[in-house]
């Protein structure tokens, strides 16, 4: 009766050290897949500034007016972001013609792609012309 009582046992705590080792295993192996899935990039773009406050910048690469088509890209601001030829974020007005590096941070998981851009540099280039005036500002 001991005899069976103590293979009870062993088996027990192995089965429970395989399953614990599995979960371990697959935990594991999701963690370096997400790691693998995360690929980042530095990018510019060159554009006018269509929206700006202190935590996004919308910046309008093309557009063509003929249509009512303009193509506009959203980035957030890093908090470390540098401004250069003005003397901080708020000398930068909607309509103003800047070049912005960023990265582009692209994470995969299964069937989903979400993408991040946050603004590191932005160099101002031209001030607005008065008929970007309708472009917005937005206030924080």
């Amino acid at each position: 009766m001991r005899y069976n009582k103590f293979l009870q046992t062993v088996f027990l705590a192995v089965f429970v050290g395989v399953c614990l080792c599995s979960f371990l295993y697959i935990m594991e192996a999701e963690a370096a897949q997400e790691a693998k899935d995360v690929v980042k990039e530095n990018k510019t773009i060159s554009g006018k500034v269509g929206f700006i406050n202190s935590e996004f910048i919308a910046i309008i690469d093309h557009s063509d007016a003929d249509q009512g088509f303009e193509h506009e890209t959203l980035l957030y601001l890093d908090q470390d972001v540098e401004i250069m030829h003005r003397n901080s974020l708020g000398d930068i007005r909607p309509g103003d013609t800047v070049q912005v590096q960023y990265e582009k941070t692209t994470k995969t998981s299964k069937d989903v792609r979400k993408s991040k851009h946050a603004a590191k540099t932005i160099k101002f280039l031209k001030a607005a012309d008065d008929e970007d005036s309708s472009l917005r500002s937005g206030k924080k």
